[in-house]
């Protein structure tokens, strides 16, 4: 805590996001916002797994919806709201 009994922000970290070296349960509530739809469904599905075994708490997903990927921002995949639930299922 700071001074101001506020919490310090945690150092940035770079990492492979499907092998972060972190341990299991490392933070309540881990994100991938705007992640998979730059890659390909392989690494999507380990990049979750990787997701869900750090997380104590929740895994926090946010993609596009778009009818082709937009290769202007290195998009190579589309989602849908029925392939994101198959996704969380299989997950």
């Amino acid at each position: 805590m700071d001074e101001h009994g506020s919490p310090l922000p945690e150092p940035a970290l770079a990492a492979d996001a499907a092998a972060t070296g972190l341990p299991d349960g490392y933070a309540d509530t881990v994100t991938a916002l705007h992640l998979l739809e730059h890659v390909p469904p392989p690494a999507g599905r380990a990049i979750l797994a990787e997701a869900v075994r750090l997380a104590r708490r929740r895994v926090i997903v946010a993609v596009p919806y778009e009818d082709e990927p937009d290769a202007r921002y290195g998009h190579v995949r589309t989602f849908t709201a029925t392939t994101l639930r198959e996704l969380g299922a299989a997950t």
